[in-house]
């Protein structure tokens, strides 16, 4: 049997190593593959190059691995026990000793002016990289080819405008129209998801709860209509607050005006997915940009990331519809 010990792992693989149970592979790349529990809960197993997530298992695996390559297929089965991923009683994944990943959040120093300050550096910054494929470009205030992009976008606009300006008051559910965001693009987990996702994690680290309870609440139960499992499991731990590594660090580089750290940080935003990084940061931009307007900078409370989400995954109950043609094809490979 071939062993790899894992060394860094979500808070969602925490959760999903506590009870023994069964699980299989249901999708597969080159460096890592996802596996799902009979509960619909999923786990992505990786090297390092994955990133850390929450719900990403970084194990120590030989450079040149290739999942496709080795035999391993979707469908094949894998077994849980005392912190340990058996796959096809070839392949074991060793949690004992691994440590849990914690979001890094904003900075106690942040003010308006340092926020203004880095998402000036970010548009200085930006088109350095390729921003045409999905919503990148919506990073640089772009406006989107796609009707139902553009439409869905000016909605949430403007619901955030108001959730951000009172975020006291009394808050009016998203507009239908926002629903046209979900399960918009290709590939596992959708552009306009993955836009939604870094609005409501963005939300959770500029300590904006009522509105990120608000936007969850309406998302999900579309989502498990609209999208795919992998998609839905990232949504739900945005919805807590939770994302790749690099969003979050790139959120807080950004508050804090930090202009030296925010490329080397944008490399890492763009080797997330197709551009699934890019399409997260332009949800969390859309919030600081309004942040930046607003009279008064909202710290977060200590530790508020750590807690438990507050929402469960449920699978979707009917087959999701296929919205991969209502943006152009991405550029770059199947991610593996």
């Amino acid at each position: 049997m071939f062993q790899f010990p894992a060394r860094l792992i979500g808070g969602g693989v925490r959760q999903w190593l506590d009870n023994d149970r069964e699980a299989a592979i249901c999708a597969l790349f080159r460096r890592s593959f996802y596996l799902e529990a009979t509960n619909g809960d999923l786990v992505c197993i990786g090297p390092a190059a994955i990133g850390a997530g929450p719900l990403n298992m970084i194990c120590d695996l030989p450079g040149g691995i290739d999942w496709e390559a080795s035999g391993l297929q979707p469908g094949a089965r894998a077994s849980i026990s005392d912190s340990r991923i058996t796959v096809v009683g070839t392949y074991e994944f060793d949690a004992s000793d691994a440590q849990t990943w914690q979001p890094p959040a904003l900075s106690e120093n942040w003010t308006n002016a340092t926020l203004t300050s880095g998402l000036a550096a970010l548009e200085t910054a930006a088109p350095a990289h390729d921003l045409s494929d999905g919503l990148a470009g919506l990073v640089l205030h772009y406006v989107p080819e796609i009707a139902a992009a553009r439409s869905g976008f000016d909605g949430l606009g403007i619901w955030l405008d108001d959730a951000i300006r009172n975020p006291k008051g009394e808050l009016a559910p998203p507009p239908p129209k926002i629903a046209s965001l979900i399960g918009l693009g290709p590939g596992l987990t959708p552009s306009g998801d993955d836009l939604v996702g870094g609005v409501m994690i963005a939300l959770r680290m500029f300590d904006h709860q009522t509105a990120a309870d608000c936007l969850a609440g309406w998302a999900l139960p579309i989502a498990r209509q609209n999208t795919g499992k992998i998609s839905i499991a990232h949504l739900t731990e945005a919805a807590g607050g939770e994302g790749a590594d690099a969003l979050h660090r790139v959120i807080a580089l950004i508050a804090d005006g930090d202009k030296t750290g925010l490329k080397p940080g944008l490399d890492e935003i763009d080797a997330i997915g197709h551009s699934s990084g890019w399409d997260a940061l332009a949800g969390a931009v859309a919030v600081m940009r309004r942040m930046a307007r607003s009279w008064k900078p909202r710290v977060p409370r200590r530790g508020h990331l750590t807690a438990q989400p507050i929402y469960r995954l449920f699978p979707t109950s009917r087959p999701a519809r296929d919205r991969s043609a209502d943006l152009p094809p991405r550029r770059k490979p199947t991610p593996g």
